[in-house]
């Protein structure tokens, strides 16, 4: 293994995040200086600068400018993946990058974040690279999200690929989240079950959008209400 493979297998996945003021509030430390490479080239300057994040880039989901790295020469791109691997793979944004680095240590990298990434990397990969996890993996870090992602993160990636992989630990995380989750975030859910189990014809059915708002509710006892009409509908539904 070399020293670029071996980083590749070091990495580690602090997720970045901001919350709503602009505060950092990621598990790793935050990266917004690049390493110092020898014989920089504009190009890889530029690169680089696309890599700075802060809250505004955060908050509007700015990735790194990846036409730069077609027109990069060789060694560019060689001094970009091992920028890369040293920082680890922290969110979509180096998922992008290494898919589009496309080298065998790339390769590597996201072999090892779909192995030991965080959910919130996996969901990235789902969406880029689908290849590299299971059904089993997809199905768990999806349901994860489901139950613990906010609409500020990728809560809505989440939803979007549950649509498409209705496993249990899924149905069951989106059944509990009707219950935990906030308002605005069970309509969401339901209308999700809703089509899941056969009663709607999307993901958000517009025909059943006023059912679907009853689930926005703090009350306790309306949602109860709401999530017992929800399992009558879907009883009624397979007789």
């Amino acid at each position: 293994m070399n020293d670029r493979d071996q980083a590749a297998n070091d990495a580690s996945y602090p997720l970045m995040r901001y919350d709503e003021a602009g505060r950092y509030v990621g598990n790793g430390t935050v990266h917004n200086s690049p390493l110092p490479i020898a014989e920089e080239s504009e190009t890889f300057r530029r690169f680089t600068a696309s890599m700075g994040m802060n809250y505004q880039r955060w908050h509007d989901g700015v990735g790194y400018d990846l036409a730069l790295l077609a027109r990069m020469s060789v060694e560019d791109r060689w001094q970009v993946e091992s920028l890369l691997l040293v920082r680890g793979v922290n969110d979509w944004r180096d998922v992008e990058a290494l898919i589009a680095l496309d080298s065998e240590t790339a390769r590597a990298a996201l072999a090892v974040a779909a192995e030991r990434g965080n959910p919130s990397v996996r969901l990235a990969l789902m969406k880029r690279a689908p290849a590299l996890i299971d059904q089993d993996a997809q199905s768990a870090s999806v349901a994860e999200r489901l139950e613990n992602a906010s609409w500020a993160d990728d809560l809505s990636d989440a939803i979007d690929l549950a649509a498409d992989l209705p496993t249990a630990p899924v149905i069951e995380a989106l059944w509990r989240g009707l219950e935990r989750r906030d308002g605005d975030v069970a309509v969401h859910f339901a209308a999700l079950l809703a089509y899941l189990h056969g009663l709607a014809q999307q993901p958000f059915d517009l025909a059943m959008r006023p059912f679907f708002l009853t689930f926005n509710t703090e009350n306790s006892a309306e949602r109860l209400l709401a999530i017992r009409r929800l399992c009558r509908l879907i009883e009624e539904a397979s007789v």
